[in-house]
């Protein structure tokens, strides 16, 4: 029962990351400091976190902590990156599709590492 609620936190905290990082790039579609981009960096932060305590956790739940398979290692670089790509959207909003190319391929491949758990 403690892998599922974990499990189930872990997916809901990623799609709240994600759609913070959508509401980021909608706030700075529209310009100015507004309520949509202050709520996005707001959600993002909690979010984000949400995700590496719900991570850790299932980690270790799953035993995974000694031999950390290096999918896990890439997936936690790309959720990483995908932290950090908030002050990239707040330090050059004009490159709004960039971003959003950034986000959809970060958040894809983490997605398809935890799905398909390849060894490399």
């Amino acid at each position: 029962m403690e892998y599922l609620t974990y499990k189930t936190l872990h997916i809901i905290s990623i799609a709240a990351l994600v759609v913070s990082l959508g509401f980021i790039i909608g706030g700075c579609w529209i310009g100015g400091k507004n309520a949509l981009r202050k709520w996005g960096f707001i959600t993002h932060g909690i979010s984000w976190i949400l995700v590496f305590v719900t991570a850790f956790k299932l980690v270790g739940v799953l035993g995974m902590h000694e031999n950390f398979p290096n999918w896990a290692q890439a997936k936690t670089a790309c959720w990483i990156l995908l932290g950090l790509v908030a002050f990239a959207i707040k330090k050059k909003p004009k490159f709004v599709a960039i971003h959003y190319g950034v986000i959809l391929i970060l958040s894809s491949v983490a997605i398809g590492l935890a799905v398909l758990k390849p060894s490399f």
